[in-house]
């Protein structure tokens, strides 16, 4: 074999050698996709399960029984800002623990959470907590939100539920709140 042939052999050899290792590297990132993928797709079949079986029941407790709407209240405010509030209702009894749900514009919130605070009839701060919006907060449409103030139970009287905008920047010109009469009992 002259020696032109023998390069030739060479050459093809490393190419093959190459090609060869860019197969591998390529079906080795492959198998890393289908191993993050495989808990990912069996995790969300989970939740459309789940998603199918609170559908058949709320189907089936709606035959049974219709689900009233539930009571909501209004509140404006001093900015001007509108928000709904289920629960508690304006004056009900309030005992801990307390969860608290309504709808306030996504922009009301930091990274989806606004400080919440029950304070007795004096306004002393007896429980605070922040509540978690449900949705996107990154809106100025109203979004779901949730929480649970846990207090003692010793409070009596009346007293009021705070929910205030959250203001990262401290500014006082940013500050704004809504405040619910509560009723300890």
């Amino acid at each position: 074999m002259d020696q032109s042939s023998a390069h030739n052999v060479l050459m093809n050899r490393d190419a093959g050698s190459v090609l060869s290792k860019i197969l591998l590297s390529i079906v080795f990132v492959v198998l890393l996709v289908i191993a993050a993928l495989i808990p990912y797709l069996v995790m969300q079949r989970k939740v459309d399960n789940l998603n199918i079986q609170i559908l058949n029941l709320k189907t089936e407790l709606a035959k049974k029984a219709p689900i009233p709407e539930p009571t909501s209240y209004e509140f404006t405010s001093p900015k001007g800002v509108h928000m709904t509030i289920y629960y508690p209702t304006p004056n009900s009894k309030v005992s801990s623990p307390v969860g608290i749900i309504g709808e306030v514009p996504g922009n009301w919130s930091f990274e989806a959470s606004f400080p919440i605070k029950l304070e007795d009839g004096s306004g002393r701060i007896i429980a605070q907590t922040n509540a978690h919006l449900l949705g996107d907060w990154m809106t100025s449409q109203p979004v779901p939100f949730s929480s649970q103030l846990i207090f003692s139970t010793s409070s009596k009287g009346t007293g009021k539920l705070v929910l205030q905008k959250d203001n990262p920047s401290g500014l006082p010109e940013n500050e704004d709140s809504v405040s619910i009469p509560v009723n300890f009992g």
